[in-house]
C-alpha cells in the first residue's frame, strides 16, 4: 500500500501487522462462507493483502462458477460483487 510509505517507520510496521492479522481473520472464516457475493470480496480482500492463502480463495471462486453458483443479477449488491470480480479479471488474477 503506498500510502504506508509516508508514515514513519514505527507506523508503517504496525499497519503491515493489522494487514495481515486482517487478513488471517478473513481467511480463518472464509470456508464457511456460502454466499458467492461474499466469497468474491473476501478473495478480493485477501488478494489486496497479498494473503499466503489467495490461491486457496481463487479456487473456491472457480468452484462457485463451474457450478453455477457464480450468478449475475442487477441488485446493487450484484454490481458491487460484479465490480469486485471485474477488478480481479481486468488484473489478469481471476480466469
Amino acid at each position: 500500500m503506498s500510502f504506508l510509505k509516508i508514515l514513519p517507520q514505527r507506523a508503517q510496521t504496525m499497519a503491515e501487522e493489522a494487514k495481515v492479522l486482517a487478513a488471517d481473520y478473513l481467511y480463518r472464516y472464509f470456508e464457511k462462507l456460502t454466499d458467492p457475493f461474499h466469497v468474491c470480496l473476501v478473495t478480493y480482500a485477501l488478494y489486496m493483502c497479498q494473503h499466503r492463502s489467495r490461491a486457496d480463495a481463487f479456487r473456491r471462486m472457480r468452484e462457485f462458477k463451474q457450478t453455477g453458483r457464480l450468478k449475475f443479477g442487477t441488485s446493487g449488491t450484484n454490481i458491487t460483487y460484479i465490480g469486485h470480480l471485474l477488478l480481479l479479471v481486468f488484473n489478469g488474477i481471476y480466469m
